[in-house]
C-alpha cells in the first residue's frame, strides 16, 4: 500500500541530491548501494539480468563520478557487449532497454517499502540516475556542490526607519486598496472549476480515498530460452529480458512462468501518477492498493477510484451501469446496455498496441458499497491513460459541459471517450457518449 497526502508536522519533504563528482559522501553512497541491492532483488528486477546490469552500471559509474561513461555508446559497449564504435542509429538496444528500466523502476515504486531512505530514478531522455532522499535524517541536509556549479542566489534586506503613525495616510491607502480587496474576495469565492466540482464529494470525505489499480498476467521465459534465442534479436525487437525471437520453434511449458501479481500496464501507472499528483495539490490523502488485495470492506470505508480494464472491481461493481467493460470471446469491448445498444472495440495487436482506444469515466454516488465510486479504464493501456488525463486536466472538461444537464454535479455520471494513439501516446480525448442520471 502506498499513502500520499499532506505532510504532517515533523515530516520532511523529499530532497533531491545533485549528482556531481564529490557531491555524495561515503555514507550516502553506501545508502544508495544498499537501495540498489533491494531494487535488484525485488520482483520487477530479480529475473532480468539485462535490467540488473544496466541499473548497476549507471548507478556505480555515477557514484564513481564517471559521468563520461553514461553515454549511449559507452553503455552499449560495457553493458550489452556491443563493439565500441557500433552504429547507435541502427541499434537501439540502449534506448529500448532504458525505457524498460524506467518501467521497472516505476513498478518498484508501487511496492517499495516505507523504510526506504532513498529513491533511484532514471529521468526520460537521460542515462544519468537521480537520487531522491526520503529519510528525515538525510533529507534535511544538502550535499556539498562545487562552487562553480552552484547557482548564485542573492538576498537583500532593507530596514526602514520608524515613522510616527499617521491616520489619514493609512485611510487613504485603505481606500485605494478597496477595489483590490473586492477583487480578491471575488477570486476567493469564485465558482469552482468543473474538475473541482467533479471531485468535490471525494475531497469532502473525512477518510482518505482508496485507489485500486489492476494487474496484468505476464508470461516470463526461462534463462535457458533467452540464452538460446537472444542472438536472433535485432533493433526492431524490444530489448528486454522477456523478449526473444524464437520463430516457429516450440517452447516447453516448463520454460514459461505466468506472473499475475506484479505487473501493471504502463498507461495505468501513468494514470495513477496523475491522480496522486492531483490529490496532493488538493491536499487529499489517498491509499493505493492492487485490485486483488482490495476487499469489499475497503471500498465501503471511503470513496474509491478504480483504475484499469484489468481491475476486477471495475467489472464487478459497474456491471449494472449503462456503460461497462466486458470480454466477449477473448475480445475486450465496452457496451451500452440501453437499446438499441452499442459496442465499442479496439483493434489490439498481440503486444497490446492499438491505433484507436476507448476509455470510460464514471462517477456513481452509491454503487452498492454505500460510498462514492469513480471509474477510469480503457480497452487498452492508452485508454486508461487517456481516462486518467481526462480526470485530472481542467481543459478537457470545457467542451464536455455543453452537453450535460446543469445539475450534473449532484448526479451520477458516465462518459465514454475516444482517443487516437500516435507513437504509443494518446491524443486529446473526444467525448463520444454521456449518460447522466
Amino acid at each position: 500500500m502506498i499513502e500520499s497526502g499532506v505532510m504532517k508536522d515533523g515530516e520532511v519533504p523529499e530532497a533531491t541530491v545533485p549528482l556531481l563528482p564529490g557531491a555524495l559522501d561515503e555514507s550516502r553512497k553506501e545508502a544508495i548501494r544498499s537501495q540498489l541491492a533491494r531494487i535488484l532483488q525485488s520482483p520487477p528486477f530479480h529475473a532480468t539480468r539485462r535490467s540488473q546490469g544496466f541499473l548497476t552500471f549507471i548507478v556505480e559509474k555515477a557514484l564513481e563520478g564517471r559521468l563520461d561513461l553514461l553515454k549511449e555508446r559507452c553503455i552499449g559497449a560495457e553493458v550489452f557487449g556491443r563493439v565500441p564504435d557500433y552504429d547507435t542509429n541502427n541499434d537501439a538496444v540502449v534506448r529500448i532497454s532504458a525505457n524498460d528500466l524506467r518501467k521497472r523502476l516505476a513498478q518498484y515504486e508501487i511496492i517499495a517499502s516505507p523504510s526506504d531512505e532513498v529513491r533511484i530514478l532514471l529521468p526520460a531522455g537521460s542515462y544519468l540516475p537521480e537520487f531522491h532522499w526520503l529519510s528525515p535524517s538525510t533529507a534535511g541536509t544538502s550535499s556539498p556542490i562545487p562552487e562553480a556549479e552552484a547557482p548564485a542566489v542573492t538576498t537583500t534586506s532593507t530596514v526602514q526607519p520608524r515613522r510616527a503613525f499617521r491616520k489619514w495616510p493609512v485611510l487613504a491607502l485603505l481606500a485605494a486598496l478597496l477595489p483590490v480587496l473586492v477583487w480578491a474576495g471575488f477570486r476567493i469565492t469564485r465558482p469552482k472549476s468543473a474538475l473541482e466540482q467533479f471531485w468535490l464529494p471525494v475531497l469532502q470525505s473525512p477518510n482518505p480515498a482508496t485507489i485500486t489499480i489492476g494487474l496484468s498476467t505476464v508470461y516470463l521465459l526461462s534463462e535457458r530460452v533467452h540464452s538460446k534465442y537472444d542472438g536472433r534479436n535485432n533493433a526492431e525487437v524490444e530489448a528486454g529480458p522477456h523478449v526473444a525471437q524464437y520463430g516457429a520453434d516450440s517452447i516447453p511449458g516448463a520454460d514459461i512462468t505466468p506472473v499475475t501479481d506484479i505487473y501493471t500496464p504502463a498507461g495505468d501507472a501513468i494514470a495513477l501518477g496523475r491522480l496522486m499528483e492531483m490529490f496532493a495539490k488538493f491536499g487529499k490523502p489517498v491509499k493505493v492498493r492492487f485490485s486483488p488485495e482490495t476487499s469489499f470492506s475497503d471500498l465501503r470505508d471511503a470513496p474509491a477510484i478504480l483504475l484499469g480494464f484489468n481491475n476486477r472491481w471495475n467489472r464487478d461493481i459497474a456491471r449494472e451501469l449503462r456503460f461497462s467493460f466486458e470480454s466477449r470471446n477473448g475480445v475486450k469491448v465496452m457496451t451500452d446496455r440501453t437499446p438499441p445498444g452499442q459496442i465499442w472495440t479496439a483493434d489490439i495487436d498481440p503486444a497490446g498496441h492499438t491505433s484507436v482506444d476507448y476509455g470510460l469515466v464514471s462517477r456513481v454516488f452509491n454503487a452498492g458499497t454505500g460510498q462514492l465510486m469513480v471509474q477510469a479504464g480503457g480497452l487498452a493501456s492508452n485508454g486508461t491513460r487517456a481516462a486518467g488525463e481526462f480526470l485530472t486536466r481542467s481543459d478537457t472538461w470545457k467542451g464536455f459541459l455543453d452537453g450535460v444537464p446543469r445539475d450534473w454535479v449532484s448526479r451520477n455520471l458516465q462518459i465514454v471517450i475516444r482517443v487516437r494513439v500516435i507513437g504509443n501516446t494518446p491524443t486529446e480525448p473526444e467525448v463520444v457518449a454521456v449518460h447522466c442520471w
